[in-house]
């Protein structure tokens, strides 16, 4: 019964963040126009004039910066990493001092990191190596906090808001299972 509960657990998150990596993909990025397009697409018609600043949907925006017509402006840098760490190192034990940050966080680390590994230079490969360690060290820096702040039922409404999607997943996760452990030792069912 244990192991079955386990895999259904596993499957439910698993399910949760493709769903939340999958709205990712939707997300607006900032791009700069290198070269005339005009198209139909399912957002409907984009007319992108040479020299101009667009928003478009991260999809788009990564098809075209691949065929060369745009360039993604709102990149992530591996100083936005240090900044970010910075924030979080300042106070690393207090739970509700986990700072507001891009809800797609870990998505634009994720980006950072493969850019840097496709760049083919000896530098990229250093500042690949410098960003895996910032941002695995981020990632346990909020995540920690996140666990803290489940474990101590803590919903206040502006923390929550500085989790990001996969953070409140954890979060709520944690919560749901305390919830079903403390209402089975008290013989209450779910």
């Amino acid at each position: 019964m244990v192991n079955r509960s386990k895999i259904q657990l596993n499957i439910m998150l698993l399910t949760r963040i493709n769903a939340i990596r999958n709205s990712s993909l939707s997300n607006i990025r900032k791009v700069m126009v290198l070269d005339e397009w005009n198209r139909e697409t399912i957002h409907g018609e984009v007319h992108l004039a040479k020299g101009s600043e667009a928003e478009l949907p991260r999809w788009l925006a990564e098809e075209l910066q691949k065929e060369g017509i745009v360039k993604i402006i709102d990149s992530f840098t591996i100083d936005d990493l240090g900044r970010i760490l910075f924030q979080e190192k300042q106070r690393p034990n207090v739970p509700a001092s986990i700072t507001k940050t891009d809800d797609s966080l870990y998505q634009k680390m994720k980006e950072l990191i493969i850019d840097l590994r496709n760049s083919n230079n000896i530098s990229s490969l250093e500042q690949m190596r410098k960003a895996i360690s910032i941002a695995a060290e981020i990632s346990s820096l909020r995540i920690r906090k996140v666990v803290q702040l489940s474990l101590l039922d803590i919903k206040d409404e502006k923390i929550m808001d500085k989790m990001t999607q996969e953070e409140r997943l954890i979060f709520y996760s944690i919560r749901e299972i305390l919830e079903s452990i403390n209402g089975e030792s008290y013989g209450e069912t779910a």
